[in-house]
């Protein structure tokens, strides 16, 4: 059994011992010795460990979020992965690759990936080699993102006795919704690349920049259509979420897709999840989890259809 799930599973049995164990950057970094290791059971659930290295995260051993990856960076130390993701407005977290002896190997150690969402919910990062850090130092409560301008108009002065003729008010109705997890400010790379299509020649995918959709006269089409995932590349509303407007996380484009079936790999897109009885949908909300190409399960790809489910938007 490899040297880091070890440690993983004595971090495990303090966390529930009601003890704290703190882990510095340099103990972590360290190779493993000759000498023999301790061989403990070592379960799969996620754990969660303070890391006094890394100050305003939380380690989350075995554990990765599905379908928000922002970029990802080879060999780079967990303090150098930290200070990325810092840099980056959206970032709620990061993925490290750790040799958990996962089933995939997309993911090598050192790996790092900053996320733009912390929810983790059917994500095995035991599989894919990985362990996902939150970043802690947000708001930990739902919150409401700004609107551009106030929904009031402010008068200039106070009438000078009252009127008969009633004063405008808010509205009934919250104009954003609550998000459900952590929030940042929302952001995006100019230079973020999304996918347009699949080359017809090639096979490959072609790729385009936030920046360039901007002054794309069809981009609430392009936002709303363009759905391909691969392995690496994501749909523009992912990629440019300020471009596409879609920054709230119960956003939900119709049109995404997600996995049905991994042995078929067959796809359904969110407006088919969504014409489901609330039965139906809470089964496959609960059980469609696996990623297949790039793409994820009904739990990501639609947290409004699977609101039935989750509790969440």
């Amino acid at each position: 059994m490899k040297f880091q799930n070890a440690i993983i599973a004595f971090l495990s049995f303090a966390a529930t011992s009601d003890q704290l164990v703190f882990v510095s950057a340099e103990t972590e970094s360290k190779a493993p010795t000759e000498s023999p290791v301790p061989q403990a059971p070592v379960s799969q659930a996620q754990t969660m460990t303070p890391t006094r290295a890394l100050d305003g995260y939380q380690h989350m051993a075995k554990a990765c979020v599905n379908g928000y990856n922002i970029v990802k960076y080879a060999d780079k130390s967990i303090t150098e992965c930290a200070n990325l993701c810092n840099s980056i407005d959206n970032c709620l977290g990061f993925e490290y690759g750790v040799d958990h002896g996962g089933i995939y190997d997309r993911y090598n150690p050192r790996d790092c990936q900053p996320q733009s969402s912390s929810n983790t919910a059917g994500c095995p990062g035991v599989d894919w080699n990985l362990d996902f850090y939150k970043r802690t130092l947000l708001t930990d409560s739902p919150t409401y993102l700004r609107t551009v301008e106030p929904t009031i108009s402010i008068t200039t002065a106070p009438t000078p006795s009252p009127t008969n003729v009633s004063t405008d008010l808010p509205t009934s109705e919250r104009t954003i919704l609550p998000t459900a997890v952590p929030t940042a400010k929302c952001s995006e790379d100019p230079n973020g690349k999304y996918i347009d299509k699949i080359s017809k020649e090639s096979g490959e995918p072609v790729l385009k920049t936030c920046d360039s959709l901007k002054n794309d006269p069809k981009l609430n089409k392009v936002c709303e259509k363009k759905v391909l995932y691969t392995v690496d590349h994501v749909p523009p509303s992912v990629m440019c979420k300020v471009t596409c407007r879609t920054c709230n996380p119960c956003y939900e484009n119709p049109n995404s897709k997600w996995v049905l079936t991994t042995s078929s790999a067959k796809l359904k897109p969110c407006k088919w999840l969504a014409r489901k009885d609330e039965k139906k949908r809470k089964k496959l909300c609960k059980k469609n989890t696996s990623m297949h190409e790039g793409y994820s399960g009904a739990l990501v790809s639609c947290p409004k259809a699977c609101s039935i489910y989750s509790g969440i938007c």
